[in-house]
């Protein structure tokens, strides 16, 4: 933290003129990569060289000279061959100057200060919550209950076509499950300033509906809201993902199980995010509200929307198939094995949670069941007309991205 910096109850304050700005600089840069990516998916339907090369470099990109293109490329959305990892994925296009899409400045806005588990991912708050004072072994128990749920959730979305053939890099189930209301060890940042600000400025009030806060919510709540601001480098990009949310919000993760307990970490304890604050308005919250279309911009009507019904029986889950106990066991000893190597978990805890009849007897005293198969009613109908429809063209378009597969088949003229 620089010196001079006002701080207000532990957290940087943020001045209102400094705020303004930043979203300025925003709206420039969201501005950039539209241009970008359109001009981008102009030259990949040009057919052909000259008609490609008749493209100009929009006037935004122009001022870098023979570097214009260079430029305008990382600012581009879209289908990337390759990242650091070697896998193909999505890129969201540049916020900032090209280093960005390296490291990127990532934001996390939230409503109110949670104390000490400000900063938490939603399945940590939940076992701190739930199991506050409670015995590591019931600490674990929450986490293994919460993995069988998500696997539950991959199971769900695997009827659905997207999915299965989402060509935009491989999908990842808990990422999805995450902005679906499930707990996961997954701590939500973004390199989007508007949107974490959304979060902290808008009142969450039921099914991913929110509203604008009003001056009884700033009495309520805090004059203050929470932001955090800065680099972390375990988060990595979630890119597109079949479901659109995680790209509607330039979602970036932190897995806060990678090298600690979930329920172990917070921002502010890993001391890679700042703890900013900064004064809320009504007419600052009712901008975001208007601006993000009543959150539906960050909450499309994808696919998934009018399954509320069917993820809200999969979040809450109690009985479970054998084969998902099966699998999640399987992995859970891995992870286990993970975290006593690296001396999280001690050998005697170690062993008794590798014991499989153990495991399931303390799933049992908290009333966890087991079956062959667990029955999700919903419309085959429906879910017959959304794969029918499922396009991959129609999905780049409609979420602003680049589809630039490898092979390219053209008509003959």
């Amino acid at each position: 933290m620089k010196e001079g910096k006002k701080v207000i109850n532990g957290s940087v304050y943020i001045p209102s003129h400094v705020l303004q700005h930043d979203l300025e600089c925003r709206d420039e840069s969201i501005k950039k990569i539209r241009i970008a990516t359109e001009t981008k998916r102009k030259m990949m339907n040009a057919g052909n060289t000259d008609k490609r090369t008749s493209i100009e470099i929009p006037d935004e990109y122009k001022v870098f000279g023979d570097f214009a293109y260079m430029v305008m490329e990382s600012y581009v959305s879209g289908y990337s061959l390759v990242d650091d990892d070697g896998l193909v994925k999505c890129f969201y296009g540049n916020m900032g100057a090209p280093i960005s899409l390296l490291i990127p400045n990532l934001f996390r806005g939230e409503i109110r200060d949670y104390g000490s588990t400000s900063g938490c991912s939603s399945l940590g708050r939940l076992i701190n919550n739930t199991a506050n004072g409670g015995s590591i072994e019931e600490k674990y128990l929450l986490f293994f209950i919460a993995q069988m749920r998500i696997l539950c959730f991959e199971g769900f979305l695997s009827h659905f076509r997207q999915f299965r053939e989402f060509p935009f890099g491989t999908p990842s189930a808990p990422l999805i499950a995450q902005h679906y209301g499930f707990d996961t060890q997954f701590l939500d940042v973004t390199d989007d300033l508007k949107v974490a600000l959304f979060f902290a400025c808008c009142k969450h009030i039921d099914n991913n509906k929110y509203r604008p806060i009003t001056e009884q919510d700033i009495a309520n709540l805090g004059r203050y809201g929470i932001l955090y601001a800065g680099y972390n480098d375990l988060a990595r990009i979630i890119g597109c993902q079949p479901f659109c949310r995680c790209h509607r919000q330039r979602g970036y993760y932190i897995d806060t199980a990678a090298y600690s307990n979930c329920w172990d970490y917070a921002l502010p304890i890993s001391g890679s995010l700042t703890k900013c604050c900064f004064e809320r308005t009504v007419a600052l919250s009712k901008k975001l509200y208007e601006d993000f279309e009543g959150g539906c911009m960050l909450f499309p009507k994808d696919s998934l929307y009018n399954y509320n019904k069917e993820i809200d029986c999969i979040r809450n889950i109690t009985t479970f198939p054998f084969a998902v106990f099966d699998i999640t066991f399987d992995t859970f000893t891995h992870y286990l094995q993970f975290q006593n190597n690296i001396q999280i978990l001690d050998n005697e805890l170690f062993a008794q949670m590798c014991n499989k009849d153990w495991f399931i007897a303390r799933l049992k005293e908290r009333e966890i069941t087991f079956t062959e198969n667990i029955l999700i009613r919903s419309s085959e109908k429906e879910l017959e007309r959304i794969n029918q429809a499922w396009d991959p063209n129609v999905y780049a378009h409609e979420e602003g991205i680049v589809y630039s597969p490898f092979i390219v088949f053209r008509e003959k003229k």
